[in-house]
This record gives structure tokens, C-alpha cells and sequence, in this order.
């Protein structure tokens, strides 16, 4: 129960630290997760590769609002694809 108090004390402390540098930085600041109104662009993902292997598939791809590759694997379940992130 003291590690979950702390811990939630912790992270309080940070969004307070997170919001005082939002403010300092003003129309400086860059979003630290998606930006507002970008998820569709967040959502494309330019393919550079694409393994097949019966029901399962890995894709190598682009994400090109965090500027990293990321690679996904995929893999058919009754019909449907299902859809795992493995890093980057």
C-alpha cells in the first residue's frame, strides 16, 4: 500500500513538472505523445517490409510522425488479423 502511495505521489510530482515547463516553454512546446488532431497521420505506416508465413505476418514499416521503424507482427485468428507492436 506505501509503494502505491508513493508511486502515485511520484507521478503527481511529474505532471506538475511536465506542466510548469509546458508553460515555460510556451509555443515552443512539443507534445510528448501524439499531437492533437494527429492520429491519422500517427496511424500511417509507410511499409518497408512484409514477411508472410502461412497465418502469420511480419511487417517492417515506417511511423512517420515519431520518426522511428517499428515492426509489427501479425496473425490470422478465426478470419481476422490480429495485431502486435515489437518494438523498434
Amino acid at each position: 500500500m506505501a509503494i502505491q502511495r508513493s508511486l502515485g505521489h511520484t507521478c503527481y510530482h511529474i505532471g506538475q513538472i511536465v506542466q510548469v515547463a509546458r508553460i515555460h516553454a510556451g509555443d515552443k512546446w512539443e507534445t510528448l505523445t501524439i499531437p492533437r488532431g494527429g492520429s491519422a497521420q500517427f496511424n500511417q505506416v509507410k511499409v518497408n517490409h512484409v514477411e508472410v508465413n502461412g497465418d502469420r505476418a511480419s511487417v517492417t514499416g515506417a511511423v512517420p510522425s515519431i520518426k522511428k521503424n517499428a515492426t509489427f507482427q501479425l496473425q490470422r485468428v478465426n478470419g481476422k488479423w490480429l495485431v502486435s507492436s515489437t518494438g523498434g
